[in-house]
């Protein structure tokens, strides 16, 4: 038998192919209301997009709150939580910020950002500044794209959040080790 009749691609549905596809960084986008009240939401649809100048791009549901206070900052942090906040940030995932303080439910707090309105996730392994410098439409989402403005790391924790198409996260650091089983 040949390697391709073995290795076949067969025709997935969109929650199997995606699902399989896993998993994908897992980032915390920040920002803040007309109230000044941070958010944060969790996000698998990102990606750097330029290198000069640096950008990079946020997909968010429309009917999003967290897109509202992008919106009303014209900034945001994409910040991504380490390990050991697992917990809150897979609920900054599943909740909406409206009407609740999503962060202190999810044990998550801020500290104030270099450039930005936006606050940074306090404990994130690396947090990336972006100004807004577009809105794409793409059928259900926006595509927000942001310069970088200011970067932060923690190189001493090294340990990134991946989602497995919103069904659990997982880490795995820049080494290459794998955490199945993250701790909040």
């Amino acid at each position: 038998m040949l390697y391709q009749e073995k290795h076949m691609l067969k025709e997935m549905n969109w929650k199997d192919a995606v699902t399989i596809a896993s998993p994908y960084p897992y980032l915390l986008v920040t920002g803040l209301d007309k109230d000044d009240k941070p958010n944060a939401m969790g996000v698998g649809w990102w990606s750097f997009t330029s290198m000069n100048p640096p950008l990079m791009l946020v997909s968010i549901g429309k009917t999003r709150y967290t897109l509202e206070c992008i919106r009303y900052t014209k900034d945001f942090v994409a910040c991504f939580p380490s390990d050991e906040q697992a917990a809150g940030a897979w609920m900054c995932g599943g909740k909406t910020g409206r009407g609740r303080d999503k962060l202190k439910e999810a044990g998550l707090s801020t500290i104030p950002a270099k450039s930005v309105k936006s606050p940074i996730i306090a404990g994130s392994t690396a947090a990336f500044e972006c100004s807004v410098v577009n809105e794409i439409e793409t059928g259900d989402h926006i595509v927000v794209v942001g310069r970088i403005v200011a970067m932060h790391g923690d190189t001493d924790r090294p340990m990134h959040l991946y989602s497995v198409f919103y069904e659990r996260l997982i880490g795995l650091d820049t080494a290459g080790t794998f955490n199945k089983n993250p701790t909040a």
